[in-house]
């Protein structure tokens, strides 16, 4: 009975200091709290315009009230309605050209693609001969920096013809874009527009 008497003793105790380490650690938690103040969320600025070489203006651009300021030998085309390619009267072996690029004058990064919008497409007249009348797109080739990327054909579906990334406040790289009629346009393609 001494020996039970000694253990429920040392059980008590035991149960005791349990709980005595148990309150204990209970007031021995911190608390702390932290705030963090001037927190700002902006959207950036996406402002993109189009600049072709002042001295490669046709006379529409020129006179179209939309054309922008100057910007060092380049010229702001993006409000203008003038198109940049406008003749009429393109024979074998007649080119045109335009040097573009573009100023990013916003605060975000932009991926860019030139691409020629191909429209209203027209057969070449007939004739009086049993010949087909020809697609003008066929027989144009397009070269960007001088290198030959194909015919406007090609581009009919909004392929794009040039393509990058411009940082912030920062330019493209120019790019040379030129049409050329194809020496083998024959009178197929006489009276043909696109």
């Amino acid at each position: 009975m001494l020996c039970t008497r000694k253990s429920l003793w040392a059980s008590g105790i035991s149960v005791l200091i349990c709980v005595m380490l148990l309150v204990g650690t209970t007031f021995a938690w911190f608390t702390d709290s932290v705030t963090n103040t001037g927190n700002k969320i902006e959207a950036g600025t996406l402002i993109i315009d189009l600049l072709q070489k002042t001295d490669e203006l046709s006379q529409a651009q020129k006179a179209d009230k939309g054309l922008g300021k100057a910007d060092g030998e380049y010229t702001v085309i993006s409000d203008t309605t003038a198109p940049v390619f406008n003749y009429d009267l393109w024979e074998s072996a007649y080119s045109t050209g335009a040097t573009l690029k573009l100023k990013n004058s916003g605060s975000l990064a932009v991926k860019y693609e030139f691409k020629i919008n191909v429209t209203e497409v027209k057969s070449g007249r007939d004739n009086g001969v049993n010949e087909e009348t020809g697609d003008i797109t066929e027989v144009v080739d397009v070269y960007v920096n001088n290198v030959l990327i194909g015919t406007l054909s090609d581009f009919v579906g909004g392929k794009p013809i040039a393509e990058g990334t411009i940082n912030a406040n920062e330019y493209s790289s120019e790019s040379f874009i030129k049409l050329v009629m194809q020496d083998s346009a024959g009178n197929a393609y006489q009276g043909a527009s696109v």
